[in-house]
Order: C-alpha cells, then sequence, then structure tokens
C-alpha cells in the first residue's frame, strides 16, 4: 500500500507472507505507521504560543519594583512573545499620551473611559527604627513630629512634599523634612535605616512590622486605606496579550 501526504511518501508493506526478510519488512512498517500517527498528532507535549507583542504597562514605583516586575519576569518566561514597556513612577501616568495598556494606580479613581478592577486596600503607617524611638521619644500626635527628623515625598508638580495624610481628612504638612525623595521606595529606605521617621505604604513596611524592624506610631491618626486599582483603556475588542496579562494581574494582586 502507498500512503501520499503532500511531498511525504510512505511504503507499508501489508500482504501475509513477505518471505525471509519479512521480520526487517514488518519492523519498517510499523515504524512508518508511527510516523504517520505523530504527523496528526496535535498533543506532541509542546504546545504553541500564539501570545506576542507590545504591552505597555504603569504601575506607582516601588510596587512595581517589588511586585509587577516578578510577575512580567514569569509571563515572558512563559510567552517568549510577548515584549514589555514598563512605565515604574509615582507622578500619575499619561495613560493617552504614553499609550499605557493596563495601570495599577492607588487612590482615585480613573474616569470612565477606562475599564477599572479594584485590587484591595493600601494602608499607611507612620513607622520609625526602634532604635529611633529610644532615642527620640514616640510621638503621638502631629505636633511632635515637628521636633523629629522625618521623610516627605515631592510632588514633582509643584516642587513641594506631599502632606502626611491623617484621619478625617486632616494633613499634616512636612515643610521641615530633613529627608525629600520623589521615590516611595527610597523613602521607606531611609526610614528603616534609622535616620528618620516617615509615612510609609503597607505593601512597603508592613513586613518589617511583622518582623520587629520597624515600629507603627500614632496608630489612632491612621487614614483610611486607599483603594488599589487595575485599569485599562475602552478601545474596542481586547487583544488575547492583553486580556493574559490583566488576567495574571488580578491574580497577583487580589489576595
Amino acid at each position: 500500500m502507498l500512503l501520499s501526504l503532500g511531498d511525504q511518501r510512505l511504503d507499508v508493506v501489508t500482504t501475509g507472507d513477505v518471505g525471509g526478510d519479512g521480520d526487517g519488512l514488518a519492523e519498517r512498517a510499523r515504524l512508518s505507521l508511527r510516523e504517520l500517527d505523530g504527523l496528526f498528532d496535535t498533543d506532541n507535549g509542546s504546545p504553541t504560543d500564539e501570545m506576542s507583542g507590545l504591552v505597555r504597562l504603569a504601575a506607582p514605583s516601588a510596587l512595581g519594583r517589588n511586585r509587577l516586575l516578578p510577575l512580567v519576569e514569569r509571563l515572558a518566561r512563559a510567552h517568549p512573545g510577548l515584549r514589555f514597556d514598563l512605565r515604574l513612577t509615582d507622578q500619575r501616568a499619561d495613560v493617552v499620551g504614553e499609550k499605557i495598556d493596563i495601570g495599577i494606580r492607588i487612590g482615585t479613581v480613573p474616569d470612565n473611559r477606562f475599564v477599572v478592577r479594584r485590587l484591595g486596600k493600601v494602608r499607611f503607617h507612620v513607622v520609625a527604627t526602634p532604635r529611633f524611638l529610644r532615642r527620640h521619644g514616640i510621638p503621638t500626635d502631629a505636633d511632635a513630629l515637628r521636633n523629629l527628623p522625618c521623610t516627605a515625598m515631592l510632588d514633582r508638580g509643584t516642587g513641594r512634599p506631599w502632606p502626611w495624610l491623617f484621619q478625617q481628612e486632616n494633613q499634616w504638612m512636612a515643610d521641615h523634612a530633613r529627608f525629600l525623595c520623589d521615590d516611595s521606595e527610597g523613602e521607606y529606605l531611609l526610614v528603616r535605616s534609622g535616620v528618620a521617621i516617615g509615612q510609609i505604604a503597607g505593601f512597603l513596611c508592613e513586613d518589617d512590622i511583622a518582623a520587629g524592624r520597624l515600629v507603627p506610631v500614632m496608630a489612632d491618626h491612621e487614614p483610611d486605606p486607599w483603594d488599589m486599582y487595575l485599569y485599562r483603556p475602552q478601545r474596542g475588542p481586547v487583544p488575547p496579550r492583553l486580556r493574559l496579562v490583566f488576567d495574571a494581574l488580578v491574580r497577583e494582586f487580589a489576595h
């Protein structure tokens, strides 16, 4: 019997009596049939990956470095065709101008031009090292902070510090801050080093609090937690690569 598959031809012997070389011919026939089966086998243990193209992501700098980058690394290994453009900054991203596909935001909800998914809450703690508090004392209100070396985040738009936030929407301006920084992780590292007291996002400092490396103070004044959102612009049909990354981010952050 002669089978033709395009340019491939397989000669398969099917007669009952093949003479003295029958064993060899039969073995070649079995091998040929296995090769034929392989041509039609779609589950061969090496699935194809159709995910490819560029994904532009925006996130706050510290959150991006500590949570987003490890996820991007895993996605890149699993899907070699994906490319990533990462915008990690504590300033609000220009979603339209920078053509952001997916972003993470803490605080205010993007407007109705975006598909939004709430991921969780972010707390803000006033923290310092145990050694710092032994040396400078434990503040109980905002007035006591004026006598302490403290940190503050820089608002690049105004060139002034962002205020510290407290209960009932009260704010305290750290105009005398000893350390002014435009990067939230940089501010956190200064506080953890013991040179200052600061108000730090929970996703940065809560492991240190649990381990005793940092001590929260003024807990009665702690502001209400802020929402953390995942968003993407509404641009018609969503390409599979964006759906893949969006869903992976939901799984990563929504716990």
